[in-house]
């Protein structure tokens, strides 16, 4: 009689499909990052997300062993109208491609990043096939449409804050970026701390590094403020260039200069203010960058 060697049963890693809706990935670097860990962790990671102004153009890309797919979508809203159009389609679409990723990924796991706060209802519809959700509270998109839309629109405000509670008590997890948002989680949302967890950002240690003195880039000024990241109306980048109007105008230090790295919605009526601060001389605005620049 011979021993047979019996191969032990291949499992297929546990899928986690993650929706974000108002920035492209790898764009986003925060949604990267986690989706990176995850995949690193043995998960099949999916993602689902706009497509890119100038990158993430492709309707499908599959990088690092992450399958990213894309679609695309109307311009930022900036009126009611398009407020709804632009969300009413990013749900359409992300049903469409959720339902292409389920049949071929089978994934365990939703994971929504907000904005906006009706993914909930998509986790709804995987949840009698046992498909956990997981809410990333990334912004408070209630006062996000207010610093927006500045005034008016009580009624929307008001759905906002329905759809964000509806979106914590539908949620089995809540990750959230700092403690002032878990507080909102907790107070506004009614999450059991129990099912709250805090996760940072941060950058990758190994690729974030400071060169020599001398090597760094020589912009015209002998000191540097950088500012990195979204341009969007409820980010106060506004108030960066009053503080540098203080800085440069009131105070005399034109050996200062300003950099804006990144781009968002209120990038064009911030080169505006810099025009108007007279800036010009000691404010640049580089754009999005690769992350080697």
């Amino acid at each position: 009689m011979t021993n047979r060697v019996v191969s032990p049963p291949r499992t297929r890693p546990k899928g986690v499909l993650i929706i974000v809706e108002n920035l492209s990935v790898p764009f986003d670097r925060r949604v990267w990052l986690e989706a990176t860990e995850l995949q690193h962790a043995g998960y099949q990671v999916s993602i689902i997300c706009p497509k890119g102004k100038t990158t993430d153009t492709e309707s499908f890309a599959y990088i690092d062993g992450i399958s990213i797919y894309r679609y695309s979508l109307p311009p930022t809203a900036t009126t009611t109208k398009s407020f709804v159009r632009e969300y009413g389609t990013a749900l359409l679409k992300t049903t469409g491609l959720s339902l292409r990723v389920f049949r071929s990924h089978r994934f365990q796991v939703m994971q929504s990043c907000n904005p906006p706060d009706f993914f909930f209802l998509l986790s709804l519809l995987y949840r009698p096939f046992g498909v956990r959700f997981v809410f990333d509270h990334h912004d408070l998109s209630p006062e996000l449409f207010t610093a927006q839309f500045k005034t008016g629109h009580a009624a929307l405000h008001k759905l906002l804050l329905f759809l964000e509670y509806c979106t914590f008590r539908t949620a089995h997890t809540v990750i959230t970026t700092n403690l002032s948002l878990r507080d909102i989680a907790v107070r506004r949302g009614k999450v059991a701390p129990i099912r709250l967890f805090v996760v940072r950002n941060g950058p990758d240690v190994n690729r974030f590094k400071l060169p020599p003195y001398a090597e760094r880039a020589n912009l015209g000024h002998p000191f540097i403020v950088a500012y990195l990241g979204v341009m969007g109306p409820q980010d106060g980048v506004d108030l960066a260039l009053q503080a540098a109007d203080e800085l440069v105008n009131t105070f005399g230090r034109r050996d200062i200069g300003f950099i804006f790295i990144g781009d968002g919605d209120a990038a064009d009526s911030l080169k505006r203010l810099t025009t108007t601060l007279r800036l010009d001389e000691n404010v640049r605005f580089l754009g999005r960058l690769p992350d080697d620049e």
